[in-house]
């Protein structure tokens, strides 16, 4: 998948918490679920 956004960015977004996570950070997805994390990606890919 191709975000198309600055790498800074997106490591802000990846430790920051996420309404779309419920209040998770998109980080704390990466290993046990990584679903949430995924449909998070695809939601802010198309803003």
């Amino acid at each position: 998948m191709e975000l198309q956004i600055p790498h800074n960015y997106f490591a802000l977004w990846m430790v920051t918490p996420s309404r779309d996570l419920a209040g998770t950070r998109p980080v704390d997805h990466l290993k046990s679920r990584p679903a949430p994390l995924l449909r998070a990606l695809e939601s802010y890919r198309w803003r």
